[in-house]
């Protein structure tokens, strides 16, 4: 069997932890599951499989936040996770506002609208708010902390 293959078979014995996950939140991947990490230490002494660098990816574009979820350093068992939150921050000077903004087109009984789009990227280097921990209970609850969060 290849590693895919046995990853989507684990994966499907794996429960994902339960999030309370607002409107205008996009999960762009999780595997943030219920595992604990001294429970699953192989014998090479290196975990595996979901205890890397991307666990969990959240965005809200509307509030210009994301929210990223890691075990750092990836596989080590005295690891643990770190959860960031980001603020999102548009790159205006590649965005020419003298460009057409969005384009509608007729195809056969439908109007499709292409919109240009900023780009936006993420400070990874200064979160708004970070948070560390081995303990499962504890990141759940600031991710609700960080879904929630006000300026």
């Amino acid at each position: 069997m290849t590693d895919e293959g046995m990853s989507n078979r684990m994966e499907q014995c794996m429960v994902l932890v339960p999030l309370r996950i607002p409107e205008g939140w996009e999960v762009k991947w999780n595997h943030f599951y219920d595992i604990r990490a001294e429970e699953q230490i192989p014998e090479d002494g290196f975990l595996d499989y979901p205890f890397y660098e991307d666990m969990l990816y959240m965005t809200n574009q509307g509030r210009m936040l994301a929210i990223d979820l890691g075990w750092y350093p990836d596989s080590d068992p005295e690891g643990s996770y770190h959860l960031l939150l980001l603020q999102a921050h548009v790159d205006e000077a590649e965005f020419d506002s003298h460009v057409q903004q969005s384009i509608t087109k007729r195809i056969a009984s439908q109007s499709v609208v292409y919109r240009l789009e900023k780009q936006v990227s993420y400070d990874f280097d200064h979160p708004l708010q970070s948070f560390q921990s081995k303990d499962i209970g504890q990141i759940q609850q600031q991710i609700d902390v960080f879904l929630s969060w006000e300026r």
